[in-house]
């Protein structure tokens, strides 16, 4: 009878200590939720539902629904930085022009994988409004990025003086730009015959984006 007792009591509480979790599952039903409602508008009690778990289990991993939305940022950037390391040892050896469209192609792959998160982060860069959740997006995401990615436009042999905007700048106008036009699909297919055609547009924002990297 005891045990019973501790056992209802348990299952009322916070869950137990090392209770299992489908973490990558409900990290995606997170960042659809997040994506298509926003930060503000988006309740953990909703990603609960969607995920169908218990909302104390979010609430046991992560803290807050913050700590959720960082953890969805963390782990996409982390899974980001590993591929793209991946990419540059893809074309070792290559000029620089090649090696450019080579990564340029596969960001582009990446970011038609997740479009929801592409189409979440620009709109938290645009809107800007929250410094916590600016800092994770600097810190967890786009600083690591291009610290990986940088020495790719070799800047350090470029004259200071050149009018061309240096690299970081460069870096990420073209993940915006790729990320906005990726997540946007659906309403510029209305609009060009281009974007009707996933890997069709996915060619012409790769193209973009080496000449962009490429100035």
């Amino acid at each position: 009878m005891i045990d019973d007792k501790r056992g209802q009591e348990r299952g009322r509480g916070r869950p137990r200590r090392g209770e299992g979790h489908d973490r990558k599952g409900l990290l995606e039903v997170a960042l659809a939720c997040f994506a298509d409602s926003g930060f503000e508008n988006t309740s953990l009690r909703t990603i609960a539902t969607r995920a169908r778990v218990d909302v104390a289990l979010i609430s046991y991993h992560y803290g807050s629904k913050l700590g959720l939305w960082t953890e969805v940022v963390a782990s996409v950037g982390e899974e980001s930085r590993a591929r793209l390391a991946g990419f540059l040892s893809e074309c070792e050896g290559r000029g620089d022009r090649e090696r450019i469209a080579h990564v340029s192609a596969r960001i582009v792959d990446m970011m038609s994988e997740k479009p929801q998160f592409a189409r979440l982060m620009v709109a938290e860069m645009i809107g800007a409004e929250d410094e916590a959740r600016s800092e994770v997006i600097e810190t967890r995401l786009v600083r690591p990025m291009l610290a990986l990615l940088l020495p790719l436009l070799g800047e350090e042999g470029r004259d200071s003086n050149e009018q061309a905007p240096d690299g970081a700048l460069r870096l990420i106008a073209s993940f915006v730009m790729g990320g906005l036009v990726i997540s946007t699909r659906p309403f510029l297919s209305r609009l060009t015959p281009v974007a009707s055609d996933e890997v069709r547009l996915q060619a012409v924002v790769s193209m973009l984006m080496t000449r962009l990297l490429s100035a």
